[in-house]
């Protein structure tokens, strides 16, 4: 009996290594860069025992995004010291004046030349130009070049920012009102229970089965007398159908973790590209594509300059407007950065469905 002890012990203690997805505690903090097309970022030095799996979990990136943007696959085998671009989706900062949770980490980003608290405050890192002022300590609308700035918060229960939330971004506020709007902003939690959280749930449900089924056994004509404690019954329990037991759950937990870390399979293909050559926006790399899952990542290669980019797909191409023939709609910024001449060309693309 205490063989299965020690089975249960050993598979709790699995489950809480396995699929441990908890903040990664020896980040003290995440410096972000963002690009000429304004692509928010962090630059990750692997650590032993990560993986693409656990930084995907932590900042919320799908897998897919991840194995796209550092063009790998599931196969690949990481090396201690590589280094991961993981893309970060800004709105889903934590932006209060002050660290109101011990987990979280401070995010920083390193003013560039000819950056202002504006822009910084709109386009980069949407929040309360005054959030940026007070938790930075800033004295003045000019800032100096290589200045680090605390942009935010990343951590447990991370929570989409909507364009309401900081629709009032000029207005100074004070420390308890933006605290209060922080937990007003919490109505759209983007993070689910902890798999921590899960993993004891589904131990505690293995222990109950046993010891339920140890307590059937006790209540039978042959079982122990009925002043014996849990653990008496749990001892006097049928051995055989108690390893039964464990090992159907463990059956059942192996699914689990399978399905937890499906390995998506990457799409190569090669089609026309069609851009608007008089299109305004010659920054955001946006384009629209029919198979490619929305707000995903989609890897971009021209043939004949063999340039690569990276862009977001924003949505699938709207019927009726473009020949069928056309597999994929580039915003100017991303044919531009292609090298591309034509409206129309051949194309190079990796995705995921």
């Amino acid at each position: 009996m205490k063989s299965i002890i020690a089975i249960l012990t050993l598979t709790i203690s699995a489950l809480s290594l396995t699929g441990q997805s908890g903040s990664l505690e020896y980040i003290e903090a995440i410096y972000l860069e963002v690009n000429k097309h304004n692509q928010v970022y962090y630059r990750h030095t692997l650590k032993p025992k990560e993986t693409a799996y656990s930084l995907a979990r932590y900042f919320e990136v799908p897998i897919e995004d991840l194995f796209l943007v550092n063009k790998i696959t599931p196969n690949d085998v990481l090396a201690v010291g590589s280094q991961m671009i993981i893309p970060i989706d800004k709105t889903l900062l934590r932006t209060p004046l002050t660290k109101q949770n011990e987990d979280w980490v401070p995010v920083i980003y390193t003013v560039a030349k000819q950056e202002t608290l504006f822009k910084i405050a709109h386009s980069y890192f949407p929040q309360p130009i005054q959030n940026l002022i007070t938790r930075n300590k800033v004295k003045s609308f000019s800032l100096k070049t290589g200045r680090n700035l605390v942009v935010g918060w990343w951590g447990p229960e991370t929570v989409k920012v909507t364009a309401e939330d900081f629709a009032r971004s000029d207005n100074p506020k004070t420390e308890e009102q933006n605290s209060t709007d922080s937990k007003s902003i919490e109505r759209e939690s983007i993070r689910k229970s902890t798999p921590t959280k899960e993993e004891e749930s589904i131990a505690d449900l293995i222990r109950n089965k046993i010891i339920k089924r140890a307590k059937q056994d006790s209540d039978s004509p042959e079982a122990a007398p009925s002043n014996s404690t849990q653990s008496d019954a749990f001892e006097n329990n049928d051995e055989i159908a108690t390893q039964d037991t464990i090992i159907s759950d463990l059956i059942v937990l192996d699914t689990i973790q399978q399905e937890e870390i499906v390995e998506p399979e990457i799409k190569y293909k090669s089609g026309i590209a069609t851009w608007d050559k008089l299109g305004p926006d010659r920054e955001n790399l946006f384009v629209m594509h029919n198979e490619a899952k929305s707000n995903s990542y989609i890897r971009l290669k021209h043939p004949v300059t063999k340039k690569e980019v990276t862009a977001l797909v924003l949505c699938s191409i709207p019927k009726g407007i473009h020949s069928s023939e056309v597999d994929i709609v580039l915003s100017p910024a991303v044919a531009l950065a292609l090298g591309a001449l034509n409206s129309m060309f051949k194309i190079e693309m990796d995705y995921y469905q």
